[in-house]
């Protein structure tokens, strides 16, 4: 199910304020730039290790008013997510929430995962890791003695 709201991202680096529109499937949070696109973007956020919570009415970049935001926070990322109203904020708050227990739990062994949500945990595995390959090269890149 795809839902389109404006995020904010905020990587250690800098910010960005565009619309996204936003999957959470399994433990996983896709964001993709329009509804029709079939590519996510970026990396997908496992919210299994992340901090889901309600923000009180906050300013964005360009000075205008979010009355209905919600942030999932990483040690790496931020994201401040804007919604149309207080209901469909609770509901990703809830959402979240509940698929990240659902998360901790499977990692324990107390429930089992499904064929679909294996699937989906390589996808986001698989796109973490590449990242991380990426991340990896660079620094050595940018410091290889000559």
């Amino acid at each position: 199910m795809k839902r389109t709201f404006r995020s904010k991202v905020m990587p250690c680096f800098g910010c960005v304020n565009k619309r996204r529109y936003l999957i959470l499937r399994g433990k996983y949070l896709f964001r993709y730039a329009s509804e029709s696109s079939r590519k996510s973007k970026g990396v997908p956020i496992d919210i299994e290790n992340c901090k889901i919570e309600i923000v009180d009415k906050t300013e964005d970049d360009l000075g205008e008013i979010l009355q209905y935001a919600f942030a999932v926070s990483s040690l790496s990322k931020s994201v401040l997510v804007s919604v149309d109203n207080c209901d469909e904020r609770d509901r990703w708050v809830h959402s979240l929430n509940e698929a990240k227990q659902r998360a901790i739990k499977q990692r324990l062994g107390h429930v089992e995962i499904d064929d679909w949500e294996k699937q989906v945990d390589e996808i986001g595995t698989k796109c973490i890791s590449q990242k991380q390959r990426a991340e990896q090269m660079r620094t050595t890149q940018e410091y290889t003695p000559f």
